[in-house]
């Protein structure tokens, strides 16, 4: 019975969440382990500061939300001519391109990455439900769809991951490259299929799918997957009324899951709440609130120059510009100071 009504729900979600959908980059640090969770002992208790989640992964929402564009004159974000401000570059694996989009699937993602002298990061920013798709529809119940012999998401993203991959380990070393999986919704799901069948691959995923995927796959050490949900969308909710509620889970290095509200609308609206362009403005302006606005602040005493930075060059210089909103954000987009300690 209650595996019948988790299919109900399910379906319902499929019909209804189309349409709903329109690194902190320093985070990549270490070449074992490029994503670690900022969990701590606050009052004696084990949890987390929203703040320094935003200001950890925020980015990865902003790429997450520009893998939804079609266009350049699109991106809100990581356009081209702005992408080295923050390190990165477009990796071209696919025909000259960084995105690959497959009809037949409807599968879309961008790959991104930054070298260092130890190795190279690479982003693969995994799109979600785009609209009334039946392509994506039909991914979305994977759960049900998986016994029958179609392509779809799932299958179609681990063999092209398999080719960002052969193409990564060709040009910087073999051995040498790092992967982080990152996506919302439907988008989520995949990212973290990728980090359960492939190793030295982590997921940072935004209110992500219910569905992950290849079931034979159980990870590998070193992987992390950060899942970041607003507690108020519909797939939140639609988890605690089945039971299977994030909040219970007890972060760890291999998991970390945050509940957070970086984006709260009035009148209770969970569907409207599930899209990730406010997760994504809610992320990156939280971290330039608290510095502008808090005295207390605690990314002070937890981050560095660099991470603020970041943030305040996608959402500053590049969203607000981009966008005409520069007199909407004058609060928080004051100029970047340097911080007043490190951990």
């Amino acid at each position: 019975m209650v595996r019948f009504l988790e299919i109900i729900i399910l379906a319902i979600v499929i019909l209804v969440l189309p349409g709903i959908a329109a690194a902190n980059l320093r985070q990549l640090e270490s070449c074992k382990r490029p994503i670690i969770p900022v969990d701590d002992v606050y009052d004696g208790k084990w949890g987390f500061n929203a703040n320094l989640v935003a200001t950890a992964f925020g980015p990865f929402a902003a790429a997450s939300f520009d893998a939804y564009m079609d266009y350049e004159k699109q991106l809100s974000f990581l356009p081209a001519d702005k992408l080295k401000r923050i390190g990165w570059h477009r990796l071209h694996w696919n025909a000259g391109s960084h995105r690959f989009n497959d009809g037949l699937t409807g599968l879309v993602f961008d790959t991104y990455y930054k070298t260092t002298r130890r190795c190279t990061f690479v982003i693969v920013a995994v799109r979600g439900t785009d609209g009334p798709s039946l392509r994506d529809a039909f991914s979305n119940a994977y759960l049900i769809t998986r016994a029958l012999p179609v392509p779809n998401q799932y299958r179609a993203i681990k063999t092209q991951f398999a080719n960002v991959r052969a193409f990564a380990e060709k040009t910087f070393g073999r051995g040498k490259v790092v992967y982080v999986a990152t996506g919302h919704s439907l988008g989520g799901g995949l990212s973290i299929q990728l980090a359960k069948c492939f190793d030295r691959v982590s997921a940072v995923v935004f209110d992500s799918s219910f569905v992950e995927g290849d079931r034979a796959c159980r990870g590998f050490a070193g992987t992390t997957v950060v899942e970041i949900y607003d507690k108020h969308e519909i797939l939140s909710r639609l988890r605690a009324f089945m039971g299977k509620s994030r909040a219970s889970h007890v972060n760890n290095a291999n998991l970390a899951t945050y509940g957070i509200n970086p984006y709260e609308l009035k009148g209770g609206r969970p569907i409207a709440q599930h899209g990730i362009i406010g997760m994504a403005l809610g992320l990156l302006r939280a971290p330039l609130d608290c510095m502008a606005k808090n005295a207390k602040c605690e990314i002070k005493a937890a981050y560095n120059d660099q991470r603020y930075a970041y943030q305040h060059i996608l959402l500053c210089d590049i969203y607000a510009r981009r966008t005409g909103q520069v007199i909407a954000y004058r609060d928080v987009c004051v100029a970047p100071r340097p911080l007043a300690s490190k951990r």
